[in-house]
């Protein structure tokens, strides 16, 4: 960016500015109203200052009048525009999120928009592809399941091979190969697979294996002063490497914010775009998430399996009403009042009570 007094003057004005409007309209419906009028300005600050991104989020994320007159399509594809400029920026993802719902309750119209606008249009250029894939090799640790034990046993045992059990090949076949990869022109090439990985085709659990080692750990030498010219080629190497592991926490940030927004947008049982995304994070792949971070308990592998979480709830889980309640009737004759029944706890129906047994069974672990 450009360096001077003069800019950096402004910089602070405008910072300030922020500021201020973010006082103004936190917590305050109607004032949230009127610097809605100028929410395009506002966008336009948030790959610069954070504070235009805190003004945004207070503006999106709990006043739904404003949500559902002031959000569309030019919105949106100015998200789009943003994320193409500044690649891999998981804050735009956040507030794509707070589009997609307001306290708890999902916006069929902006889901639908975001999904259309970002995760189908623009998903080449923007987007991490999530795989899966036969021909990656296996971990024998991730398959153990607890077979052969009390739990397992109550949960899953008696319901293999019957049909409804969801995800039971799990149990035999072990998780599912699950690979990340993203356009090679992210951040002028700085970002590519390649470059943080060398490879085209990422593992999982080998980029977020990355996203929780210490920069610190990795580059002793960066906080001594450099003053031989040894000393001075060391510290560029892990200049160099710091700018590496920069990068690949970046990507691991980006994934997970791309789980959160796609949940979101399958809140309140969207249908049109759980169709879509079932086809691109299978029931297997999620639970593998859960199963595998279960037992590679780090810092980052915790903000994956929350965010695989939510997406098997709102894309799964919650996608289909778990039971059937009847309406109580308010009156009644004498003689019904002897043989009407006791209060009855609401459960599912019939097997598809048992359809998620391996999520209990992780659960329970």
């Amino acid at each position: 960016g450009q360096r001077g007094p003069g800019i950096e003057s402004c910089r602070v004005a405008l910072s300030q500015t922020l500021s201020m409007l973010f006082d103004l309209i936190k917590g305050n419906l109607e004032n949230q109203l009127y610097i809605a009028d100028h929410l395009l300005v506002i966008l336009a600050h948030v790959s610069n200052d954070k504070m235009a991104a805190n003004v945004a989020r207070e503006l999106l994320s709990s006043n739904r009048e404003l949500q559902e007159t002031r959000i569309g399509l030019k919105e949106i594809n100015i998200f789009a525009i943003e994320m193409k400029k500044v690649p891999m920026n998981s804050m735009y993802l956040q507030l794509l999120q707070t589009c997609c719902s307001c306290l708890g309750e999902g916006l069929p119209k902006n889901q639908e928009i975001v999904y259309s606008v970002v995760f189908e249009e623009n998903a080449r250029d923007i987007l991490i592809e999530f795989r899966t894939s036969s021909e990656s090799p296996k971990i024998a640790s991730f398959v153990e399941w607890g077979q052969n034990t009390a739990i397992y046993d109550l949960y899953v045992a008696p319901h293999l091979n019957k049909g409804y059990l969801r995800g039971e090949k799990l149990c035999s076949e072990g998780p599912v190969p699950l690979l990340l990869t993203w356009s090679p022109s992210s951040n002028g090439g700085k970002s590519s697979p390649s470059k943080l990985y060398s490879r085209e085709l990422v593992p999982l659990w080998e980029a977020f294996r990355a996203y929780t080692a210490s920069p610190q750990a990795l580059m002793p030498s960066l906080s001594s002063k450099a003053s031989t010219k040894e000393e001075r080629k060391t510290s560029k190497k892990d200049q160099d490497l710091m700018s590496q592991v920069d990068g690949r926490n970046t990507v691991c940030e980006f994934f997970v914010a791309q789980l959160q927004v796609s949940a979101e947008m399958c809140l309140g049982r969207n249908y049109r775009v759980i169709s879509q995304l079932e086809k691109v994070y299978s029931y297997e792949s999620l639970v593998t998430i859960l199963k595998t971070s279960s037992i590679t308990a780090t810092s980052g592998s915790d903000a994956l399996k929350r965010a695989a979480a939510y997406l098997l709830q709102t894309l799964y889980v919650d996608r289909d009403p778990q039971a059937t309640v009847q309406l109580p009737r308010l009156t009644r004759t004498l003689s019904e009042i002897s043989r009407a029944q006791g209060v009855q706890l609401v459960r599912p129906a019939g097997n598809q009570f048992f359809q998620f047994a391996l999520v209990q069974l992780i659960i329970s672990r």
